[in-house]
C-alpha cells in the first residue's frame, strides 16, 4: 500500500527525483516542523525565526522600565492589591479543588470501568488512569499557603527581578530561534544545491 510519499508513484504520475527527494525531506531535519502540512504545499527557501521570544523580550523591558518608574506610594498601592488579589485566590482554590476533584474522580471511576476492546487499547486505559491520578495528586491534594504581605518597596523589587530574569531568558531564547531558523534554511538551500542536475529521470 503507498504512502503519502509514494501515492503519486503508484498512480503512474510523473514524478521528478527532487520533487520525490523533496517531498520525503518534509519528515526529516529543517523541514520537520511541516511534515503535517498537505504534501503539495510548497517549501521553503528560508525560514524566518519565531517572534514569540522577541515579542516576550519587548513586554518585560516595557514593564520592568514601567515598574522602575514608581514611586514608594504606587509601590506600596500596588503591593497591597496583588497581596488581597492572591489571598482571594487562595481562598477561592479550596472550592476549585473540591470541585476539580470531584470531576476527576468521576472521570477515574469511568476509566477504570471501561473495558478496552483489544489488548492494544490496554495501554491507552492504562494512560487515561495515569494522567488522572497524577492530577488528582498536584491539583487536589495540596493546600496553597497563604501568601506573605511584601512592602512597596519589597514587592517592587520582587517585580524588577522578575522582569530581570524574563529579559534575560528571552534574549537567550530570541538567539537560539534565529539560529535555528539559519540552519533550517541551510539544510534546505544545502539539500536542493545537492539535487541541481540530479533530478534527471
Amino acid at each position: 500500500m503507498p504512502t503519502g510519499y509514494t501515492a503519486d508513484l503508484s498512480e503512474g504520475k510523473q514524478v521528478g527525483f527532487e520533487e520525490f527527494t523533496m517531498k520525503c525531506a518534509r519528515a526529516f531535519g529543517a523541514l520537520v516542523t511541516i511534515r503535517d502540512e498537505p504534501l503539495d504545499a510548497p517549501i521553503p527557501n528560508e525560514f524566518q525565526p519565531s517572534n514569540y521570544h522577541l515579542d516576550a523580550l519587548e513586554k518585560a523591558k516595557k514593564f520592568l522600565a514601567k515598574v522602575e518608574k514608581w514611586d514608594n506610594v504606587r509601590a506600596e498601592k500596588e503591593a497591597k492589591k496583588a497581596f488581597v488579589e492572591e489571598v482571594s485566590l487562595v481562598k477561592n482554590s479550596g472550592e476549585k479543588r473540591v470541585r476539580t476533584g470531584r470531576n476527576y474522580i468521576a472521570m477515574l471511576k469511568r476509566a477504570g470501568k471501561w473495558i478496552p476492546p483489544t489488548k492494544d487499547h490496554e495501554g491507552l486505559k492504562s494512560f487515561m488512569i495515569d494522567q488522572l491520578a497524577d492530577s488528582i495528586e498536584s491539583d487536589c491534594l495540596h493546600t496553597p499557603t497563604m501568601p506573605q504581605r511584601l512592602s512597596g518597596k519589597q514587592y517592587r523589587t520582587k517585580l524588577m527581578k522578575s522582569a530581570r530574569r524574563d529579559i534575560a531568558y528571552h534574549t537567550t531564547k530570541h538567539a537560539e530561534e534565529v539560529e535555528r531558523a539559519r540552519e533550517r534554511s541551510e539544510w534546505v538551500r544545502m539539500l536542493r544545491h545537492s539535487l541541481n542536475g540530479s533530478n534527471k529521470d
